[in-house]
């Protein structure tokens, strides 16, 4: 079993003047994209709330959550996006 890899682009949903072009790992099992926090705050992306998440170690930590427009082959949605550490 391998890690793959999709490139992307993101925005802010309030003005897709700006676009990101990242590289993510796919886990088609997540409920919430990753993106880092630097990342989204350059793109004047802000968190609208706080949660805690629960770390497969048993651990939990707590992120901001908001929202990004992200672009995949040609395809764009609004998804719900977790304020990561930096990489």
């Amino acid at each position: 079993m391998g890690i793959t890899e999709v490139a992307v682009e993101v925005s802010n949903p309030r003005d897709q003047t700006q676009w990101r072009k990242l590289d993510l790992i796919v886990d088609t099992g997540a409920i919430f994209t990753v993106i880092p926090k630097s990342t989204l705050e350059q793109l004047g992306i802000t968190s609208y709330a706080e949660e805690t998440f629960h770390l497969a170690d048993g651990s939990e930590i707590r992120r901001g959550l908001g929202d990004v427009f992200i672009r995949i082959d040609g395809k764009a949605r609004t998804v719900p996006t977790i304020f990561g550490d930096e990489i």
